[in-house]
């Protein structure tokens, strides 16, 4: 369950870093650099976007057979896009790191011959999948959200921008893109390893690399709050987004434990009050993704008739003043502890989330923690700790919130 960074270097000029995981059983070879989301919003981030696409094709464009290829040799190879980096992700047996290091720096760094065909048949795929999140009310809410948040990258989050922008891009300009952010000096190769070894092949050129590991961009500024009203079908829903803390912010496991407190698991004192008091049943759902400089989060809660949007809505604003005034239940903080902790627990289950967590860490801390160590902080978070964060200097002046009702089975947005 434990994870240990053992030794950080440079390889012909690409950063590495070798990170202990006893509980795994494969190793991981992830390549992560810069080129994310963030990274090119004049095409709304679906550049880098299609460029993870393509790269799963592989260097030939190959598409399903160079995943096949990878699963004869025992390789399980996936890529993904974040905000701020991109990554190619190979896991292998033990014996086969140093070859699939090789790999994963040709899939980045070779020549490639993608073609226009293969730039439109992922334009296709990527267009259904913006098409699928759009349907998803928890997906359509926080976008609305983050677009007031971030209005520089507002079209990012609206599907049919998104998708024209994606089907105007070109091969020129996804390789125009590729020859400026995949180098390898603004690359980190990570090996995640199940021994505590560091692979001789890689001692014998160490040498320490100067400066962070990646030059990272500073992320867009947020807009002060706007109220705006979505009309959509089948549900009524109010919710709020606010610019949150970084990702190594002391203060970031305190928001965590905040939705609990709110009613995530709908076992809080907030909850039992609006079910109680008020007659009203909601389902509360969150998204939050910490960057580098700071972070993001959304949260709505929903009901299924209008009539109650009222009280809902004011269900949530008292919640919200709830925990800025600290009037609520200290016993729900031990709840959202005990339910962080199994969802922590059940990450390092999974060697998808828990490599991608320690990737995390390591791009915007430099080191890795234990997830003992992280369970252990989490207990140290007080109550006051909790009232803090939300009443200091009103944090969340930044805050925005979404009112959707149902209409026509369409979502308008109107200021």
């Amino acid at each position: 369950m434990s994870a240990v960074l053992v030794e950080r270097g440079e390889v012909t000029g690409l950063p590495y870093a070798v990170v202990c995981v006893p509980s795994l059983s494969l190793a991981a070879v992830h390549l992560t650099f810069r080129g994310g989301l963030l990274h090119h919003p004049q095409s709304q981030g679906q550049l880098p976007h299609l460029l993870e696409h393509l790269a799963a094709r592989g260097p030939e464009g190959e598409g399903s057979t160079f995943a096949a290829q990878l699963e004869r040799r025992g390789i399980l190879f996936n890529a993904r896009v974040h905000q701020e980096f991109t990554s190619y992700e190979l896991r292998v047996p033990i014996d086969g790191v140093r070859q699939a290091v090789r790999d994963v720096t040709a899939l980045a760094f070779s020549p490639v011959s993608w073609t226009q065909d293969h730039i439109c048949t992922e334009q296709r795929v990527i267009a259904d999948e913006l098409l699928g999140s759009s349907r998803q009310v928890a997906h359509r809410v926080a976008s609305e959200l983050l677009a007031r948040l971030y209005p520089d990258l507002a079209a990012a989050f609206d599907t049919e921008q998104a998708t024209h922008s994606v089907q105007a891009l070109t091969l020129e300009d996804v390789l125009a893109f590729r020859a400026k952010h995949h180098t390898r000096a603004g690359a980190l190769l990570l090996l995640f390893t199940p021994q505590k070894v560091l692979p001789d092949w890689l001692a014998e050129v160490y040498s320490p690399p100067e400066g962070a590991l990646i030059p990272w961009i500073q992320s867009p500024r947020t807009a002060r709050g706007e109220h705006i009203t979505l009309r959509g079908g089948g549900v009524c829903a109010y919710g709020v987004a606010f610019e949150a803390l970084p990702f190594s912010h002391p203060d970031a496991l305190a928001l965590q434990l905040s939705y609990g407190l709110m009613g995530y698991g709908l076992g809080s004192a907030l909850y039992r009050g609006a079910v109680l008091e008020r007659g009203l049943t909601y389902h509360i759902s969150t998204y939050v993704d910490a960057l580098h400089s700071h972070g993001h989060v959304a949260f709505h809660a929903r009901v299924q008739s209008p009539p109650l949007l009222t009280v809902l809505e004011s269900v949530m604003r008292d919640a919200i003043d709830s925990l800025a005034t600290g009037r609520w239940e200290h016993n729900d903080l031990t709840r959202a502890r005990a339910r962080y902790v199994s969802r922590l627990l059940l990450e390092t289950e999974r060697p998808d989330l828990h490599l991608a967590r320690l990737t995390k860490q390591l791009l915007y801390t430099g080191d890795v923690h234990d997830v003992q160590d992280t369970i252990h902080t989490l207990y140290s978070v007080s109550p006051d700790q909790v009232t803090a964060l939300w009443s200091n200097g009103r944090r969340w002046s930044d805050r925005v919130s979404v009112t959707l009702h149902a209409h026509h089975g369409e979502f308008h947005a109107r200021r």
